[in-house]
């Protein structure tokens, strides 16, 4: 079973990078890593009180747990299992081994750079660091156009259709 490394940023949008790799995909089921770069505090009292679940819920929206929740439902005969992972490393070697930790098989990054928006203050983007990694990479297109609360009905329809 393959396992694939997607970036995102906690945006409805970026989850469309994830709707172009499973409609690529034949019908072999696949592990999804959602991939998001965060930089650990130096304070010890930071590092204590850490938790993944819950800088993963102030990451998440309503519209992005909306967005992933239509995909899973639609692609669940292609999904075996979708997670989140952060990567907290400083340079390539820790990245290489963030994918070997992982089982991480390729990537699908968007082919356009610096489209992904970081919510998080410590938060950065992993895609320089998969270019730079012996991972097969596809790119595809990428385009911020349905992350608005008005544009809700045209984030359905990329979803869906």
């Amino acid at each position: 079973m393959k396992t694939i490394l997607i970036p995102t940023d906690f945006t409805a949008d970026s989850l469309s990078i994830l709707k172009n790799a499973l409609n690529s995909e034949q019908d072999e089921k696949v592990n999804i890593i959602l991939g998001y770069g965060i930089r650990l505090s130096w304070s010890i009292s930071d590092l204590l009180f850490h938790s993944t679940k819950s800088i993963i819920k102030e990451l998440e929206d309503e519209e992005f747990i909306e967005a992933k929740e239509i995909i899973l439902n639609k692609y669940r005969s292609k999904i075996n299992s979708l997670r989140i992972e952060f990567f907290h490393g400083f340079n390539q070697n820790a990245f290489n081994s963030f994918i070997e930790g992982n089982q991480i098989d390729y990537s699908v990054i968007p082919e356009c750079d610096d489209v992904m928006d970081f919510k998080h203050k410590q938060g950065f983007d992993i895609v320089p660091f998969i270019k730079k990694s012996s991972l097969y990479t596809e790119t595809v297109s990428y385009k911020k156009e349905y992350a608005t609360a008005t544009q809700g009905s045209s984030l359905f329809k990329l979803l869906t259709s």
